[in-house]
């Protein structure tokens, strides 16, 4: 494992060799806003959610200590990621349009003139955004 110099610290090479600052580095490159917005947040709501009803009839509410809030977003964390995949599997980001079962995003649906018209559209409504579109971007 690790050997500890004379002057107590544990040998830098060593900890390289483990993997260790990797592993660290790479967390904190693959932690991003999405962690925050789409983990985080969502989590927090719900857990606020769930402990504001029992908070507000019996007056418990957390403790305010630094624990207890590393402890709920670490919870929320994890919390997030269920909510996440749960409103991932209910509401998908892609859904098919016509009989070619081809998955395609709401945005692609509502601005194809080849999709049948219940999702598309009018045709006068995508030309004037295709030419605000043209003007905009050039």
């Amino acid at each position: 494992m690790f050997v500890k110099r004379d002057s107590g610290c544990v040998d830098y090479a060593q900890i390289v060799s483990t993997g260790i600052i990797q592993r660290y580095e790479t967390v904190i490159k693959n932690f991003n806003f999405f962690d925050i917005y789409g983990y985080l947040i969502p989590g927090v709501v719900f857990i606020t959610l769930l402990w504001l009803p029992y908070g507000l009839t019996l007056g418990a509410w957390p403790a305010q200590e630094w624990s207890s809030a590393l402890i709920v977003l670490v919870l929320a964390y994890v919390v997030g990621h269920v909510v996440y995949n749960f409103s991932s599997s209910v509401l998908p980001d892609k859904f098919s349009v016509d009989s070619s079962k081809k998955l395609r995003f709401p945005s692609d649906a509502v601005l194809d003139a080849t999709v049948p018209s219940k999702y598309s559209l009018k045709p006068a409504v995508q030309s004037k955004i295709k030419d605000r579109i043209q003007k905009v971007l050039g």
